[in-house]
């Protein structure tokens, strides 16, 4: 089981810093406590454990793999960073949605769809860390299990009680969130 590949592992390890520093900043921005940064963190180990899936189930079909593994998934470490991406894009879109309510969850989607098929097939066709089937059934597949299901479970992880406010109870005042 491939932990960093054979390869690129500069390039991996500062990836990781920076999306390491940049959650830091992102959790800064949106007021985390330290509720809101364990349930990121949560967040971001499952989309890591749920991509792991979704590669499996993508590789049997096919559709895309990762030629220096051996396994039907991809080295562990860009899972790792793939969830913590995840948990940082959870924690920007409940503080979007503050503001905008259902549309920032159509709007994050949207930018995932054509984001992440995109910055996939670049990096298959420059780095080569990843190998894709051609067909537009690939790019629609690697952007719903790429991208959407994995944002979707890190969005549900970081669910918090700010962010569903209960009813005014009788009486005029606001019950508490349980």
């Amino acid at each position: 089981m491939p932990l960093f590949g054979r390869s690129y592992q500069p390039f991996i390890a500062f990836e990781g810093l920076y999306l390491i520093v940049l959650f830091a900043v992102v959790l800064r921005w949106v007021g985390g406590d330290r509720t809101r940064a364990g349930r990121a963190v949560l967040a971001a180990f499952g989309a890591g454990i749920v991509n792991i899936g979704l590669d499996v189930i993508a590789h049997h079909f096919g559709w895309w793999r990762y030629p220096e593994a051996t396994t039907p998934f991809g080295p562990l470490v860009y899972y790792a960073e793939a969830g913590l991406g995840f948990g940082l894009l959870a924690l920007v879109f409940w503080r979007l949605h503050e503001r905008f309510a259902r549309g920032a969850l159509v709007m994050m989607i949207g930018a995932m769809c054509v984001y992440g098929p995109v910055r996939d097939h670049l990096t298959d066709h420059l780095i080569g860390l990843i190998a894709f089937r051609s067909g537009a059934g690939v790019v629609i597949a690697d952007a719903v299990f790429e991208w959407v299901i994995p944002f979707l479970v890190a969005v549900g992880l970081t669910r918090t009680a700010q962010t569903t406010p209960a009813p005014p109870a009788r009486g005029g005042r606001a019950s508490p969130v349980v």
